[in-house]
This record gives structure tokens, C-alpha cells and sequence, in this order.
């Protein structure tokens, strides 16, 4: 009788031959790579909203001056203009995928700091996928090198 179609198979890693072993080792390293890379997005990410976070609070230090603050405005990557600040109860914030809306500066740091937190919950499961592979990997190397050994064995006999 075969497996039901849920149910999928277990294959014993010692059973597989020094070639299956060495392209499961190339899919591990590629699979470590590529979540190793998106963690760094990640971090990244969160880097900018706590940079946000934080220019939303010299916002509010500037607000208790009522005094007009003097900013630079960027209009590429390199450029700026200066500009000042009139009013700083209300700011602009990127809410994703192109949409802008207008916030409190309360509101904008509560929406920054949910995203801050979505993404540690994110990058700390992401870091346990990552680790649990390298586990896997290392044994994985454990395991064709004790397949390699006594395959060299049986040739020297």
C-alpha cells in the first residue's frame, strides 16, 4: 500500500550517496545564503524606522521651542535645499507601496514602532531558521566526511 498523498517520505541521510550529499551540502549553502541576505533586509528596514522614530522626536523637541526649525530638504540622493519647518504637529509618512498619509507625530511614531516590532518578531524567527540550518549543515558536513573516510578505507583494503 503507498503513503497517502499528504504524508511524504523520510529518506535516512546515510543512506544517500557522497553526490547526493554534496548537492543537499550546495542547497543548504544557498538556502543559508538567501536567508542570511533577507535578514539583512530585514535589519535594514528596521534600521530606517527606528531612524525615523527618532527624527519624529527632535520634531517633538523642536515643537516645545515653537520656534521655526531649519531643515535640509533632499531632492535626489545628493541634492538638498533648505527649507524650514512651520508646523510640526502633522508629518508625511510612507505608509508602502507608494501611499503617503498625513499623521500626528504621536501616530507616526505608534505606526513606526508596530513596524520596528513586526519586524523583530520577523528577523528573531528568521535568525532561528538561519541558525537551525547551519546546525543541519554542520552535521550534514559530519556525515560526508565519515561516508568519504570509509569509502577511502574500502579502497585502500
Amino acid at each position: 500500500m503507498s503513503n497517502p498523498p499528504n504524508q511524504s517520505q523520510q529518506i535516512k541521510i546515510e543512506d544517500l550517496s557522497v553526490a547526493q550529499l554534496n548537492s543537499l551540502k550546495e542547497q543548504f549553502e544557498s538556502d543559508i545564503s538567501n536567508l542570511t541576505k533577507m535578514y539583512g533586509k530585514l535589519r535594514q528596514a528596521q534600521a530606517t524606522f527606528i531612524e525615523c522614530t527618532n527624527c519624529l522626536k527632535s520634531l517633538e523637541n523642536d515643537d516645545s521651542k515653537k520656534v521655526e526649525t531649519k531643515v535640509l530638504v533632499p531632492l535626489t540622493n545628493s541634492l538638498y535645499v533648505r527649507g524650514r519647518l512651520e508646523k510640526n504637529a502633522n508629518v508625511v509618512v510612507d505608509v508602502g507601496t507608494g501611499y503617503y498619509i498625513e499623521k500626528s507625530t504621536n501616530d507616526s511614531k505608534i505606526f513606526y514602532n508596530k513596524k520596528i516590532e513586526y519586524i523583530q518578531n520577523n528577523s528573531d524567527k528568521l535568525l532561528k531558521t538561519i541558525n537551525e540550518k547551519q546546525q543541519n549543515f554542520q552535521a550534514l558536513l559530519e556525515i560526508m566526511k565519515v561516508k568519504m573516510y570509509s569509502q577511502e578505507q574500502g579502497q585502500n583494503k
